[in-house]
This record gives C-alpha cells, structure tokens and sequence, in this order.
C-alpha cells in the first residue's frame, strides 16, 4: 500500500478514535481567519500534535487544531 495513504489513513482512525459523532460539515479556515472560528460552537478539538504523522503549524497565529 502506498505509504502516503496508510499516513493518512492512521490519522483518520486516531481522529475517529477521538470524538464519538460523524461530522456533517468542516469549516477549512486559512491563517488569518481563526478568529472566525469563536463565532462557531467548537463540540470536539484535537491538536494537530497529538495525531501521529500529522504535521505541526509553524505559522505564528496558527492554532494547530482540528
């Protein structure tokens, strides 16, 4: 199996292990906008440092979050 896609792939299992619900809607917001995300009901987060292969912000601002 390509090894992008098995990264990928332990990624989404350990985000699926994380929160009990499937989400119906993702809101992809680009450095600058995360202000824009405490006007939303946030109902799970996960630091982008907890996922294993995942990789970590380096932008200054950036939340590093899902």
């Amino acid at each position: 199996m390509n090894q992008i896609y098995e990264k990928l792939v332990k990624c989404y299992e350990y985000c699926r292990d994380k929160v009990n619900f499937i989400p119906k809607v993702a809101l992809v917001l680009g450095s600058g906008l995360g202000n824009y995300a405490r006007n939303v009901k946030v109902v799970a987060e996960i630091p982008y440092s907890e996922i294993e292969g995942f990789p970590v912000s380096t932008v200054a601002g950036h939340d590093g979050r899902i």
